[in-house]
């Protein structure tokens, strides 16, 4: 963009050069705007200003472009930097999408693990709570307090604690408590459901978007008052003048030769 700037600053006013610059630069802002807001200035040579609409801090200016920085925590979150300047938080565009994006997955990763957690401490209190086949109390079946860190022990059928102090399957059928309204299976299925009214709405916002996306290219083609079919239909016109003119040249350079010829 920058570059850009420098072209305008030196490019003669109204030259081609000039046009084709000035095309370039709203291409650019456009790119730049999808991908983070912006406040927007230009100066008598039609040179850009840009700085981030979340903080003021200049991003090109004047010669001057800043450096955007994004970092990543140890849950996944990240988040932006702009040097000189400081934390960058977008409100809307790209950057903001992958922002919410790891949010999300974050919220998620730490939700399955506190599920994961809970089943691990209720299979291993269920088991605990009973008899093995020596009559000794159970013991962990499950280790790892984290869904990827999750896995089961080594155990023998023995160690399981299937019976209690009435039977020697007391305990086993005491396992089918865990499940219920409020048990670790209705716990996966609302964080399943969860993520897929997310995945919906993110859809339904993603349309909404592209609608109001359109809507406004519409509203910024009728005030630029630029009719393509009518543009196209000069381009055509030009062309054929242009083919009709050299034709002419043509012709009168093959008639100047005969004359030529005869001498």
């Amino acid at each position: 963009m920058e570059a850009v700037n420098q072209g305008l600053r030196r490019a003669r006013a109204g030259s081609s050069n000039e046009a084709t610059l000035l095309d370039e630069r709203d291409r650019l802002i456009d790119r730049i705007s999808a991908t983070l807001p912006v406040e927007i200035s230009f100066d008598a040579r039609g040179a850009v200003t840009l700085s981030a609409a979340a903080n003021g801090d200049l991003l090109i200016s004047g010669g001057t472009v800043a450096g955007l920085s994004t970092y990543a925590g140890a849950d996944g979150r990240i988040g932006f930097t702009i040097t000189p300047g400081g934390a960058l938080v977008p409100s809307s565009g790209t950057l903001a999408g992958f922002a919410q994006g790891a949010d999300h997955i974050a919220g998620q990763m730490e939700a399955l693990d506190a599920l994961a957690l809970r089943f691990a401490n209720e299979i291993n209190g269920w088991n605990q709570s009973g008899l093995d086949a020596n009559g000794n109390p159970g013991g962990a079946l499950l280790s790892g307090s984290t869904a990827s860190a999750l896995a089961a022990l080594a155990l023998t059928a023995n160690d399981v604690a299937a019976g209690d102090g009435s039977a020697s399957n007391g305990n086993a059928l005491s396992l089918a408590n865990l499940r219920g309204a409020n048990g670790i299976e209705a716990g996966w299925a609302a964080l399943v459901s969860q993520q897929a009214q997310q995945a919906a709405s993110a859809r339904a916002q993603d349309t909404a978007a592209s609608t109001r996306r359109d809507g406004a290219f519409a509203a910024r083609d009728a005030v630029s008052e630029v009719d393509l079919d009518r543009e196209a239909a000069e381009l055509l016109r030009f062309q054929q003048a242009y083919e009709a003119a050299a034709r002419t040249v043509q012709v009168a350079r093959e008639t100047m030769q005969s004359i030529l010829d005869i001498f």
